[in-house]
């Protein structure tokens, strides 16, 4: 597994001495890598994995929801973090999840895509390119759209050239699936909020994410008098008081 900062170094060290390493955007048909980031939860997570593959010299893409319930692309904490990731020469790719629209055809999905595409563009300035869907295989979603590179076109997508980290665990040993890429194109997804510093497990990974969003939740409500007035310790420790009460 490469979930720990020094497994992924390691792996990255590899894909970039082994194999050429592309954006979906500058992917021009060779054999290789593409290599791509599909932000669910957490943009902080995202710029510390960035941050990783600038020291690296990797390229990849970093796909960016709209539609996200745990981050707003929009906040100007996060159009800075989305601003500093593009500064570093990844690509900003847009994270459609088509299960928001309900039962539409792809016609009005096109409409939609192009909506969000135009924020995401907004915000760093300069077209985005490409798109990746959100959750396909659950929602039995795999549209293609027009004008936009597809994560999941046939050609780059299939049980022999994609391999996903998808809840934590690899389809087979990462090391030895990447050695097509001498021969084909595959595509590598890997989610930034599982690459943690010592590897640690999801539900440690949770807690973590949700012990940092409180704390910005505590930070927030401290410009209001009247919370300041009646809350006399941080916030995670009235939470953790308050539930341990209960029992």
């Amino acid at each position: 597994m490469i979930f720990s900062h020094p497994k992924l170094i390691e792996f990255l060290k590899n894909i970039k001495e082994n194999y050429t390493v592309t954006s979906l955007n500058n992917w021009n048909g060779e054999n290789g890598i593409i290599l791509r980031h599909d932000v669910d939860f957490d943009l902080n997570a995202a710029y510390e994995l960035a941050k990783i593959e600038r020291e690296i010299g990797v390229e990849s893409t970093f796909y960016i929801m709209c539609s996200s319930q745990m981050y707003n692309p929009i906040s100007q904490k996060n159009q800075d973090i989305i601003k500093k990731i593009d500064s570093e020469g990844f690509e900003i790719g847009l994270h459609f999840d088509p299960s928001i629209y309900e039962d539409v055809g792809i016609k009005s999905l096109e409409i939609e895509v192009k909506k969000e595409a135009d924020i995401l563009s907004s915000i760093i300035k300069k077209p985005i390119h490409s798109i990746s869907i959100h959750n396909p295989s659950v929602h039995n979603q795999f549209p293609i759209f027009s004008n936009f590179k597809n994560a999941y076109d046939e050609k780059i997508f299939s049980d022999d050239t994609y391999i996903s980290d998808s809840m934590m665990s690899f389809k087979t040993d990462i090391f030895d699936f990447i050695k097509k890429a001498k021969n084909k194109t595959i595509q590598v997804l890997l989610h930034p909020l599982y690459y943690t510093k010592n590897g640690i497990e999801l539900n440690e990974i949770i807690n973590e994410f949700v012990d940092k969003y409180i704390e910005e939740l505590d930070e927030y409500w401290k410009d209001n008098s009247h919370y300041n007035s009646i809350m006399n310790e941080k916030l995670l420790e009235y939470i953790l008081r308050k539930q341990t009460s209960k029992k």
